[in-house]
């Protein structure tokens, strides 16, 4: 027996006697004696023992609702007896007794159909109660009013929406879409939640099930969600290596996931420039990253993901170490070396020097030659695309293209074996220290003499012909040209 928070206790018969109790401190054990109205008195030695107060010292969490794991802490809690009868939560019978000892009691909040406060209440077997006056609320019951998108596939972002939807808890700790957990509650408020959906192979139709830190249930009245049927695959990543701006083609089946269009591809975690896309192939810019190999990831705009794991390899971060010379004309050969040059690819598509275009003499991972075109003055970066599409740059003022040598003048125009000629002009030597040639409509003339503005040369022999060529080559093979500029006259045509 367990007489809480009273002084006094006495309880008639209807043999005329009287059992009175006074309250004692726990622990105190004595005769139960009874006196009748007649003076008879009975008695059983050491028949009764009080035992410690109960009492309730904390309910955490407070409040509530369906589902919610409550925890009931205090001293003799069983008021005696060795389990309990019921709880009830502000009037409302919990679901269930998880556990329950003198010091903690654990239960499940049962629903209740709108907010509010009450006791708590520990009924024991022998009739004893406990009692916390207003020490539970019951939160309003939550609401899941709808969902956006309505539907989708692994990796969709899903914003659930309602009202109460912590149901009295800090956080939603886990989430259902149709039966099949998803893979990350984001972000958890009393209206909003927004979840990851998990992947699931089949249409499936079902409710959004949300269970919060305390355990309490949030369940949609009717079914809010849809798994879209997906076999979405990527089959082929071509090629499957590169650098900033390789082309890569991704192939496979249902890539859009379910939705209309692919948004946003990832490779080895860099995100990439999609160029074209369909169902079955798309085709991306690689950006730069460090080397390192990593998953394809598509995210299509229904937010469902298709993933290739280990899909792509990020090649070392090519760098251009030296371009020798430095700067040039028209017919400059340059040599670049570095690490790295083809970006993965294969072989190169172009070469640029400031904006000049190149002609590839030959080029691999670590040299590369070329011969320089015509072009603007200035001064600019080397820029290297291989046949994938990489692209390797150089610093930005790796290379001065300089303006074109110019021949303005010869001392004469014909002549035959022997005879001197001198060319003036702009630039003649082309960039470089010295000339390594000159010929006159095709044949090479003895040089007597270079600068940048004139060149003294003497004729060789060769036979009469037509107006040719004027060709200064520099020892960096730029060239500077006088198309027609000489014709070779026959011995008997200088009589």
């Amino acid at each position: 027996m367990l007489f809480r928070s009273r002084d006094h206790l006495a309880e008639r018969h209807g043999c005329g006697c009287a059992a009175g109790l006074i309250a004692a401190t726990g622990g105190v054990t004595g005769d139960v004696v009874i006196t009748s109205v007649d003076g008879s008195i009975v008695t059983e030695t050491n028949g009764f023992t009080y035992i410690t107060q109960s009492d309730i010292h904390s309910i955490s969490p407070a409040n509530g609702q369906y589902g919610t794991k409550v925890t009931i802490t205090g001293v003799e809690l069983l008021s005696g007896s060795a389990s309990l009868s019921s709880v009830t939560l502000a009037g409302v019978t919990v679901s269930s007794i998880v556990s329950q000892s003198v010091t903690e009691v654990v239960v499940i909040a049962d629903s209740s159909a709108s907010a509010t406060v009450g006791d708590v209440v520990l009924a024991a077997p022998n009739g004893a109660s406990l009692e916390l006056v207003n020490g539970w609320t019951y939160v309003a019951k939550p609401v899941i009013t709808g969902i956006s998108p309505v539907e989708g596939q692994i990796g969709t972002v899903v914003t659930i929406t309602g009202t109460t939807l912590l149901a009295g808890g800090a956080s939603i700790d886990s989430a259902q879409l149709a039966g099949s957990p998803v893979q990350e509650v984001v972000s958890s408020n009393d209206t909003h939640v927004v979840v990851v959906a998990a992947g699931n192979t089949s249409l499936t139709v079902g409710k959004v099930l949300m269970v919060n830190d305390v355990d309490a249930e949030i369940e949609s009245s009717t079914n809010l969600w849809t798994y879209l049927s997906s076999t979405s695959t990527i089959n082929d990543v071509t090629p499957s290596s590169g650098q900033s701006k390789t082309a890569v083609v991704i192939s496979g089946s249902d890539l859009f996931g379910g939705g209309s269009a692919v948004v946003s591809v990832s490779l080895a975690g860099a995100t990439a420039t999609i160029v074209s896309q369909n169902d079955s192939v798309v085709i991306v810019t690689a950006a730069s990253n460090a080397a390192g190999t990593g998953a394809v990831k598509l995210t299509s705009d229904a937010g469902a993901t298709t993933v290739l794991d280990n899909g792509f390899e990020y090649v070392a971060v090519a760098s251009v170490d030296s371009v020798v010379p430095s700067s040039g004309q028209l017919n400059t050969v340059v040599t670049i070396t570095g690490s790295g040059l083809l970006g993965g690819g294969s072989s190169f598509a172009t070469v640029t020097m400031a904006g000049t275009s190149t002609t590839v003499v030959s080029g691999n991972d670590t040299h590369v030659v070329v011969r320089v075109g015509s072009g603007t003055a200035g001064v600019g970066a080397v820029v290297l695309t291989a046949t994938s599409g990489a692209v390797v740059s150089s610093g930005a003022a790796a290379w001065t293209q300089l303006t074109d040598g110019n021949i303005t003048s010869l001392s004469r125009s014909s002549g035959v074996l022997g005879v001197t000629v001198t060319i003036s002009g702009t630039s003649l030597l082309g960039g470089a220290a010295g000339l390594s040639s000159v010929t006159l409509g095709g044949a090479t003339a003895s040089i007597s003499s270079e600068s940048a503005t004139k060149v003294v040369v003497v004729a060789a022999d060769a036979p009469a012909a037509a107006a040719d060529d004027v060709v200064i080559t520099a020892t960096s093979g730029a060239t500077v040209t006088l198309a027609d500029g000489w014709t070779y006259l026959s011995p008997a045509q200088l009589r």
